[in-house]
């Protein structure tokens, strides 16, 4: 986002030596989050990840300036085919480190779930491979990090995110994701449960009418279903129904992954990546 604001040049003088205090606040702050981060996995080599129905494999690589990080795979749970699953191969965590020190502002701070955070704002960033599974052309502004003030995690974060996938209309959606029940995991803090809701979908008349088409026809199957079959079903389809409806209704989708197991240094090969 960005402003041309005309103000007298005392006016300006005072915001610009507030503005840089406050730059200056934010990078130490994302510095030192970073640094915690490479501390935790000096001795992860890789890990992989159960999450839902997939598996995310994680394999250490480095920057050209010798920063860590983590190339990834996710695939279905069938975690001994490598071969199938699919590759973003993306340097997404020292992308928005590097980044988000050039544009970050303090806020303030704030309480998350009950826990102290710093609020940093970025107010636009150009990350490739954001949306790394579709071919879309995305542009993320109004970034709000909610950084945990003692254990330097992202607790929370909210943006809003303009995607255009290639021969379609573009779309602004603003994802809401917040990071629960962080466990250490050889060191890494990881957060083993993720909740996030998605405004803004504006559905398209199709869209919303094959959605509705979707859940008439499942409900009508799931009538005429034996009860034990029917009782499987609903247990098979979860919450997965409701958040479709709420997706009509309101707008908005909201989903909750979380982490079933993790295995960590398994002997996974870069070349793999």
């Amino acid at each position: 986002m960005e402003r041309v604001v005309l103000l007298f040049f005392t006016i300006v003088a005072v915001l610009s030596n507030t503005a840089n205090s406050q730059d200056q606040k934010a990078v130490e702050i994302l510095e030192s989050m970073q640094e915690r981060y490479e501390q935790s996995i000096e001795d992860i080599d890789d890990y992989l990840m159960e999450k839902g129905k997939h598996t995310i494999f994680y394999k250490k690589a480095f920057t050209e300036d010798g920063k860590p990080y983590f190339k990834t795979k996710t695939k279905g749970n069938n975690k001994k085919d490598m071969g199938s699953a699919s590759a973003t191969n993306k340097d997404l965590y020292s992308q928005f480190s590097s980044k988000a020190k050039e544009k970050a502002i303090y806020e303030r701070t704030d309480k998350v779930d009950g826990h102290e955070v710093h609020v940093i704002y970025i107010d636009q960033m150009e990350i490739k491979g954001f949306n790394a599974d579709r071919d879309t052309e995305d542009a993320v502004e109004d970034i709000y990090l909610y950084i945990d003030s003692d254990k330097l995690v992202v607790r929370k974060m909210k943006y809003t995110i303009t995607s255009k996938i290639k021969g379609g209309e573009p779309r602004k959606v603003s994802p809401v994701v917040k990071n629960k029940d962080f466990r250490n995991v050889e060191g890494m803090l990881i957060p083993y449960e993720t909740a996030t809701v998605i405004k803004g979908l504006t559905l398209t008349e199709e869209e919303r009418k094959k959605i509705e088409k979707g859940l008439s026809d499942f409900e009508k199957e799931m009538e005429e279903m034996p009860e034990s079959q029917r009782e499987m079903m609903e247990q098979m389809a979860g919450d997965k129904i409701e958040r479709y409806r709420k997706m009509i209704e309101k707008d908005q989708y909201e989903q909750v992954k979380r982490v079933k197991n993790i295995e960590v240094n398994t002997g996974m090969k870069l070349e793999d990546f």
